[in-house]
């Protein structure tokens, strides 16, 4: 019989693949990238990657499967960004700097280390795309739909961690769940300052 713990980490999964899709369609449609962070995408396949190892270290073997989805879905989530404009260097420069704390992290101190790392894991990743969102005027490249899903699945995540004791877990739920709610309200502030307005027969954008 699959534990609770289990299926709610089953489902977190389905959302963390099913999430990007929005996102994902709605860079590839309009090559607009207004309010998206390509170093979320690009930390974010270091991480997950570091995920897999620190998940089947610890038994997790629930959690072994979305962090190796979620790992291929931050490639193409990273190559749609980039098509759609978005320069490389920057992200890269702060992916190969987290990089390099990982794995410090893991030849230092093992999976141990790895673990305390990785607690911030979702800070370091998640922070540029709040960042982003909220410094421009209006995130039009932003898909809500895909945040509230993350913010779902960030939920999910944060009880698997409870259910699990795994205080990584735990804290990547919280945090995620944090950085979902800010956006999808940016998104809807931005979508609200810049209805169209029809004015004397003259359309125009507040």
């Amino acid at each position: 019989m699959v534990s609770l713990a289990a299926a709610v980490a089953g489902v977190a999964t389905i959302l963390a693949v099913a999430g990007s899709g929005p996102q994902i369609r709605r860079l590839w449609r309009t090559h607009d990238a207004t309010g998206v962070a390509l170093s979320t995408a690009t930390i974010g396949i270091v991480s997950e990657a570091a995920w897999v190892r620190y998940t089947i270290d610890g038994g997790l073997w629930s959690a072994v499967p979305e962090s190796v989805l979620a790992t291929v879905v931050n490639v193409l989530l990273a190559g749609a960004v980039i098509r759609a404009g978005v320069p490389l260097a920057r992200a890269a420069a702060g992916t190969v700097g987290w990089c390099a704390v990982l794995v410090a992290a893991e030849l230092v101190g093992g999976a141990a280390a790895l673990g305390v790392v990785l607690s911030m894991a979702c800070a370091v990743q998640l922070a540029p795309a709040v960042w982003v969102a909220y410094r421009c005027g209006a995130p039009s490249g932003v898909s809500s739909g895909s945040w509230a899903l993350v913010g779902i699945e960030s939920v999910l995540w944060a009880v698997y961690g409870i259910a699990e004791g795994d205080v990584a877990l735990l804290l990547l739920g919280i945090i995620g769940t944090a950085a979902a709610i800010a956006i999808v309200a940016r998104v809807a502030a931005g979508a609200r300052t810049a209805r169209p307005l029809h004015l004397g027969g003259i359309r125009s954008w507040a």
